[in-house]
């Protein structure tokens, strides 16, 4: 037995001594010959070996050819598809006794792979099929098929691809990679490194089981790509199928989204904003379920950029359209800077120079019907300061619900920002503005507001509807002592020419509409002085209406009613006011700056007129007034017949 034990190894031995020296004596030219033919009836294609072809046996079984070329098809660019400096492959000896393939070596060499698809949809990688006279490998042999492979590697590669029905190409460029796999149920690995149109790559791959990769099972998968625009990082399961699933951990850091927009052949300029402005940015979390609906966790997801910073931590679910639930956290220095960086088409934002934003807020739902929580606005700017806390949800009309704050120190300089320039004067220096809003986004009611303009102080609360043909604001506003005499500006120049001929500017009356009420304790103009004011004004569709339902002046009260009609082709101004128990000396005294015209008396109002212009206007004002005095004296004459004796408004003039 033990001599037996000795023979049977000597035996292989000789074999396999006598099949190596067999094969030496082969002439190397047939082996060439040989695996010419085999190949191209293999691929369909041309192939030539120009260099040297060589086996060994020892201490494995080993193949090297040098200089090998495949042909592409004809109508190609290119007459090689496929140059290659070597091939070179060895294999195990003891594991073929026991009917294992074991590869110790596979490697491409010093390659140049051209992959090319004509604008006729024709490819140089499809093969025609081979020579399969000898028909396929029985089932039971295909399926006992028990290989690995220590090593498999691409050694200074190029692969150049390009597609001529899409314009898409792309070089990889100095390739070397390694690969090893021992058999399906050990883990697999990949490492290699090289240029992807320029720009240099590593990428490290750990795959536990292809075994149950390939059986549609989860199987455990490390990747590591780096590159000079993204770095990822990937550690979980991987199920193959229709919809891929992960369940795993990741992170990536993109220095630079706009090279990575870029290299994924973004348009610049049909994306919504420069992302040259949000500068890079830091990603990490968990991955879970379908890719098509994938579940990504943040626990970090930071953008650092050209005056912006912004970061969310929480949940977002891609689908047809992704939802989130999470926080976000937003900071921007000198808006209008950033703005403006940005591509954005914000007409205002000179109103936000040097201002600086922060934004806190629970974001929950669809990206397109995103719904904000415990929002924590601020503005700060040289101009304009503002602050929101409350909720706000987009979408459809969407809900607004929180506390609004709004202020400027340097009103002229604010309003100059958005576009209105005013004369000099002492007025419109500053403002402050508070109240709460709700409602819809097209129904916005903005209750308790308390509002300073200069000395001016008030309260009350406005709606706005912006669901018709033209906004609507409606409300009720109250006032202390009300000063008007600032805002009149200087008095108007004198018109030697009479007055103005210039078409009146009143398009701004058929911009919105209105119904608003206004109180004030009192009301100055100049040395006219209103108090216990209380006026009802209407706008709609350019017809402006003021209802005068209480004024009290000159010692009696006074009612009426002021309409504008800008809606119609020529202007038109109609005016009707009466006042009671009028002290004339005191009217008289403060308009006309004499007191010799002394009473007590009715005064009545009735004018209208239409016109471009206020010349238009006042050469057709038409109407009466009406007096009616007791005791009125002018150096001992009655007057009160005088005044009840005039007629046509235009004869009085």
């Amino acid at each position: 037995m033990r001599r037996l034990i000795l023979i049977v190894p000597a035996i292989l031995v000789l074999l396999v001594a006598a099949v190596a020296v067999a094969a030496m004596l082969v002439p190397k030219a047939v082996y060439k010959a040989q695996a010419e033919a085999a190949a191209e009836a293999a691929l369909g294609r041309d192939i030539a070996l120009n260099g040297d072809v060589g086996l060994g046996f020892f201490p494995r079984i080993s193949a090297r050819i040098e200089d090998v070329s495949v042909a592409n098809p004809e109508g190609f660019e290119d007459e090689q598809m496929i140059r290659a400096g070597a091939l070179r492959a060895s294999v195990k000896w003891m594991p073929l006794l026991t009917g294992r393939v074991e590869v110790q070596e596979v490697a491409l060499i010093d390659a140049d792979i051209r992959l090319q698809k004509l604008a006729d949809g024709r490819a140089n990688w499809e093969f025609p099929a081979g020579d399969t006279a000898a028909g396929p490998a029985p089932e039971s042999e295909t399926a006992s098929l028990n290989a690995g492979v220590d090593k498999a590697r691409v050694v200074n590669t190029s692969i150049l691809y390009s597609d001529a029905a899409s314009g898409q190409a792309f070089a990889l460029t100095d390739l070397n990679a390694e690969a090893s796999v021992r058999d399906l149920a050990r883990p697999l690995t990949v490492s290699g490194n090289g240029n992807f149109d320029g720009d240099r790559f590593a990428v490290e791959i750990t795959l536990e089981t292809p075994e149950s990769l390939l059986g549609g099972l989860p199987a455990n998968v490390k990747l590591t790509l780096d590159t000079a625009f993204a770095e990822v990082r990937y550690d979980g399961a991987v199920t193959l199928g229709d919809d891929p699933v992960l369940a795993g951990s990741f992170a990536a850091s993109l220095p630079d989204l706009a090279a990575l927009a870029r290299k994924a052949d973004m348009d610049p300029a049909a994306l919504p904003v420069n992302l040259a402005v949000l500068g890079s940015a830091t990603l990490r979390g968990t991955l879970d379920g379908p890719v098509e609906t994938l579940a990504i966790d943040f626990d970090e997801a930071v953008i650092e950029g050209q005056g912006i910073d912004m970061a969310y931590r929480g949940n977002v679910t891609l689908g047809t359209v992704p939802t989130l639930a999470g926080t976000l956290d937003l900071a921007v220095r000198d808006a209008a800077a950033t703005i403006s960086a940005l591509g954005l088409d914000v007409p205002q934002a000179a109103a936000l120079d040097a201002a600086t934003i922060t934004l806190k807020a629970s974001a929950s739902g669809a990206a397109d019907a995103l719904s904000l929580a415990g929002i924590d606005f601020d503005l700060a700017g040289p101009l304009v300061m503002a602050t929101y806390d409350g909720a706000l949800t987009l979408g459809a009309d969407g809900r607004i619900d929180g506390d609004l704050a709004a202020s400027s120190g340097n009103l002229r300089s604010l309003l100059e920002a958005l576009g209105t320039v005013l004369e000099p004067g002492d007025t419109l220096k500053a403002f402050s503005f508070t109240g709460r809003a709700e409602g819809s986004l097209s129904r916005i009611a903005v209750n308790g507001i308390n509002f300073s303009l200069d000395d001016i102080a008030g309260s009350g609360d406005v709606a706005l509807d912006l669901t018709g043909a033209r906004p609507k604001l409606t409300g009720a506003l109250s006032t202390g002592p009300l000063d008007l005499t600032p805002f009149m500006g200087p008095p108007p120049p004198e018109q030697p020419q009479g007055w103005s001929k210039t078409p009146l500017a009143l398009e701004g009356l058929k911009a919105a509409d209105a119904d608003i009420a206004l109180k004030s304790e009192r009301l100055r103009i100049d040395k006219v002085v209103l108090e216990d004011a209380d006026v009802t004004a209407k706008l709609v569709n350019g017809d402006l209406s003021a209802n005068i339902n209480n004024v009290t002046t000159f010692g009696g009260r006074w009612a009426g009613v002021l309409s504008v009609d800008a809606g119609q082709t020529t202007p038109r101004l109609d005016m009707s006011l009466t006042g009671n128990s009028i002290l004339i000396e005191t009217l008289m005294q403060t308009l006309t700056g004499t007191d010799r015209l002394a009473g007590l008396g009715e005064f009545s109002l009735d004018v209208s007129s239409e016109g471009a212009s206020i010349h238009d206007m006042m050469n057709a004002l038409d109407g009466t007034v009406s007096a009616d005095l007791a005791n009125g004296a002018l150096k001992g004459i009655n007057l009160a017949q005088l005044f009840r004796t005039t007629g046509n408004l235009r004869e009085s003039l």
